[in-house]
């Protein structure tokens, strides 16, 4: 179970107590241990003269893998831009947006409001997601549309 002793945490523990709920977790167990069996392969299978490793930046992109899977039943190839960063456009800006939102728990609801409508970066990155997400969506019908006939 998760505390959060200060008064400043309880934004965070809005956010975050529903995802760790006992039910979310164990319906989606398998592919949690799917990805993170992926994540191990990879460090298995690095040469052993590697020995610097982005642990930060390989389980951010476990926790995006895990999610897209859990959210949209699809493969975000969040490994596979380690190698590659500009390869997957959607988990770049993703992080970008996660960056982002670092920054927004601390700022008053009203400023965040403005500063979500109004900033270039932010409306760049949503209209970015957006396009991957329709494209994602596009993706998923053509299979259904496909498996039907």
């Amino acid at each position: 179970m998760i505390i959060f002793v200060d008064n400043k945490f309880k934004r965070h523990a809005s956010i975050i107590a529903p995802v760790l709920r006992h039910s979310k977790v164990t319906d989606n167990f398998d592919i949690i241990i799917d990805c993170t069996d992926k994540l191990l392969n990879i460090w298995r299978t690095s040469p052993n003269e590697y020995v610097h490793v982005n642990i930060v930046q390989q389980t951010q992109n476990l926790l995006l893998a895990i999610f897209g899977f859990i959210a949209f039943d699809y493969d975000l190839e969040a490994f596979d831009s380690d190698a590659s960063p500009c390869k997957n456009e959607f988990v770049q800006t993703f992080r970008e947006l996660l960056s982002l939102f670092d920054i927004a728990l601390y700022l008053p609801s009203a400023l965040l409001a403005i500063c979500f409508k109004m900033h270039p970066r932010i409306r760049r990155l949503k209209v970015i997601l957006e396009r991957n997400l329709f494209q994602i969506m596009k993706n998923e019908l053509n299979e259904r549309s496909e498996s039907i006939s």
